[in-house]
């Protein structure tokens, strides 16, 4: 693992990191802060994860109360949307999805960055063993979601579309046993889920993965209220997060198991995707960019109930992370 240790160098160096800024403070904090959070089971999580195994919430001077779903699309809308979180960590279909139905969030950071999150699994023996074998099959995703996104990419790379397949939208934990028992023929998704469906079908089952396709964010949302008046708390937030960064930079062995043991998959079924990956907490130009494509692809394809694109650029509030490193903030206003 020494390429990783030595990529964490050379970020150190590109970015001006501060090792005495970011590493947990040894001194505490006469108060602490609390803070509800929506946190995502999925390998995306993997700086929040680290962030609540290590500590570092807590040396932050934050008293978290998680609360977890199945993704960061469920986190978003049944966590911070409903009231019931005051941060979320999501990724940036869902992101644009509260955006076009005028919900008042922000983005204070993203986290991640990857192209080779999301998975289509099918089943062998029901035909298909090629991606131009998906049409006319039962397939099934969530609405709205990345894996969403991912499935209109992938079949238009391979030639074929959404209106190619048979199209169904079920919730995340329920599609590994829909495929097993035959009600659909395939899905998009990603881990854990793939994995779990891999192991319920054993030989039967195809995996098409497309590196490279879509370049996948997650990151901070929180509403404009709870941003207004918890500066402190979001400051101590990406603090945390930034110690997180950290740990999964000098220690890759030790940050893959510990990320594979709270999703309760196995360290090999984590470690592809992060060599792959990128965990940073950043604000950068592509990302905008991206929220404006999957804006237009949701209009498109009547994927959301909006109909006008907001402005994502007042959406993203680079404010709070500029305070603290403003070399991490590459957006063009």
């Amino acid at each position: 693992m020494n390429r990783y240790f030595t990529g964490f160098l050379l970020l150190l160096a590109l970015f001006g990191f501060s090792s005495c800024s970011n590493q947990p403070s040894e001194e505490g904090y006469k108060d602490m802060l609390a803070v509800r959070m929506a946190m995502p089971m999925q390998p995306s999580s993997a700086l929040s994860i680290i962030a609540a195994e290590k500590g570092y919430f807590k040396k932050r001077g934050l008293d978290v109360i998680f609360t977890e779903f199945p993704s960061g699309k469920l986190a978003l809308r049944d966590g911070l949307l409903a009231g019931n979180s005051d941060v979320a960590f999501s990724s940036d279909v869902p992101v644009v999805a509260a955006a076009l139905g005028g919900k008042d969030i922000h983005v204070v950071a993203t986290t991640f960055l990857a192209s080779d999150v999301n998975r289509i699994i099918a089943r062998r023996d029901h035909g298909i063993s090629a991606p131009a074998d998906l049409k006319g099959k039962r397939v099934a995703t969530q609405r709205a979601s990345a894996v969403h996104f991912f499935l209109s990419l992938f079949l238009s790379k391979n030639n074929l579309s959404l209106k190619d397949v048979e199209l169904s939208y079920m919730n995340a934990g329920s599609l590994p046993e829909a495929l097993a028992s035959g009600a659909i023929d395939a899905f998009s998704m990603r881990e854990p889920y793939i994995s779990e469906a891999k192991k319920l079908l054993g030989d039967y089952a195809v995996i098409f993965t497309a590196q490279g396709l879509y370049q996948q964010f997650d990151g901070v949302v929180v509403d404009s209220n709870f941003l207004d008046r918890n500066p402190e708390v979001i400051r101590r937030l990406l603090q945390a997060l930034l110690d997180a960064e950290v740990f999964a930079f000098s220690a890759p062995d030790q940050a893959i198991k510990l990320v594979a043991d709270r999703l309760g998959v196995s360290a090999p079924a984590v470690a592809p995707l992060w060599s792959r990956h990128s965990l940073k907490v950043s604000l950068d130009q592509s990302y905008l960019l991206l929220l404006e494509d999957i804006s237009r692809w949701m209009l498109n394809t009547q994927a959301s109930n909006g109909s006008i694109s907001p402005e994502y650029l007042k959406i993203i509030d680079t404010g709070p992370l500029e305070r603290i490193d403003p070399n991490r903030v590459s957006l063009i206003r």
